[in-house]
């Protein structure tokens, strides 16, 4: 028992070192130095307190404990920071302020009066409002972030196997059943097993957990760049690389579809007119309108200067693209007196966008002839 003992001891020591190493030189997200700070003091605790004889029994219940109560502390404001829910001040000092107290007691309550059902007491009481409000915030975090349930619950199944492989012990120390912590018995053997789960698998948990973040972080900022490459900086509608990229993922879907070609009519003109800035805020009011017209699966673009396109698809295209014209030329919504000239073509799955863009061109550039013919604006 003793070999078992000083190995396991010097396994979870070097792991529990190991985490805190790293996480002093790479620090990351809020909580990630507390949690390997809190990781230690539990270890560092539970191993302490694991050599319970009678001549460290002071120093094994004191110590020890007031290590565990640390850990737990700390490891549960890590969790918090890491999650977003950061402690209150009130919260803070309340959690402190108990810890102090209670460790402090303990050493009289060992030494000098040796009462062992208010020192278990305290110390259950204590342990049981960290783990609790832990085991809480686990499963909240399981339900608000589905992509980090697993990690979320490996962390708590790590947390619950710890709690039930020290029962037997603290029960044989509560009825005065225990004998030694360096007798061979279930007791003994469970506790350590709680350690090495603690060092080992708290470690990895946590770890998997800081990983599955980073990732996801690194999933959305990828996401969030390509979603800006694919945009228009000035109007929010899809930029011509987006237009083409999308066009293409509809194609494959073998899906019917009609494209529009506008072009703002004497765009010129306005920008030398009125400014700009003016111009400017027509293309957005513009791409404003054309949004109002669009559901779900349709595509709109600023291909460039004033040269917008836009992909009907599935039913009711002819109505929508009869919508577009009319907020567009017909005088329903007209920005510094501009109107805009649009031409239309339906294309089909695995047609190239280039070849429908002159098709839908041409009647654009017919329409606009019109207008300029009629002198209109």
């Amino acid at each position: 028992m003793t070999v078992f003992t000083a190995t396991t001891t010097a396994v979870c020591i070097f792991v529990s070192f190991i985490a805190v190493t790293v996480a002093w030189i790479r620090p990351s997200y809020p909580g990630w130095r507390g949690w390997a700070a809190g990781l230690l003091a539990l270890t560092l605790g539970f191993l302490v307190t694991g050599w319970r004889t009678p001549e460290l029994i002071g120093v094994a219940v004191a110590m020890g404990n007031g290590l565990i109560m640390l850990g737990a502390a700390l490891f549960l404001q890590a969790f918090q920071r890491f999650a977003g829910e950061g402690p209150s001040r009130r919260e803070y000092a309340l959690t402190w302020g108990a810890w102090l107290t209670v460790t402090l007691l303990l050493y009289p309550l060992t030494i000098r009066w040796d009462v062992i059902e208010v020192r278990f007491g305290l110390i259950v009481g204590f342990l049981a409002v960290m783990t609790l409000r832990l085991a809480s915030l686990l499963l909240r975090r399981m339900r608000l972030d589905p992509a980090l349930r697993g990690v979320y619950g490996l962390n708590l199944l790590v947390l619950l196997t710890v709690d039930l492989l020290v029962v037997p012990r603290t029960q044989a120390l509560m009825t005065g059943a225990f004998t030694s912590a360096l007798t061979l018995d279930a007791e003994n053997l469970m506790y350590y097993a709680g350690a090495v789960v603690l060092s080992i698998g708290g470690t990895a948990a946590f770890w998997l957990l800081h990983d599955d973040r980073r990732r996801q972080d690194m999933q959305r900022l990828n996401d969030e760049l390509t979603s800006q490459l694919r945009l228009d900086a000035l109007t929010g509608l899809l930029n011509r690389r987006g237009f083409y990229e999308l066009f293409r993922e509809w194609s494959e879907r073998q899906q019917p579809g009609t494209l529009l070609v506008m072009d703002v009519n004497h765009f010129k003109a306005l920008n030398d007119g009125f400014g700009h800035a003016a111009g400017d805020q027509f293309l957005v009011d513009l791409a404003d309108v054309i949004r109002s017209v669009l559901v779900e699966g349709d595509l709109a673009a600023r291909l460039g200067g004033d040269e917008f396109a836009v992909l009907l698809v599935g039913e009711g295209r002819a109505d929508r693209s009869r919508r577009v014209r009319e907020v567009t030329g017909n005088g329903e919504v007209r920005v510094l007196a501009c109107s805009v000239s649009v031409g239309e073509t339906d294309v089909s799955a695995g047609e190239s966008l280039d070849v429908a863009l002159r098709r839908a061109d041409a009647g654009m550039y017919e329409q606009k002839g019109l207008s300029r013919r009629a002198g209109g604006g």
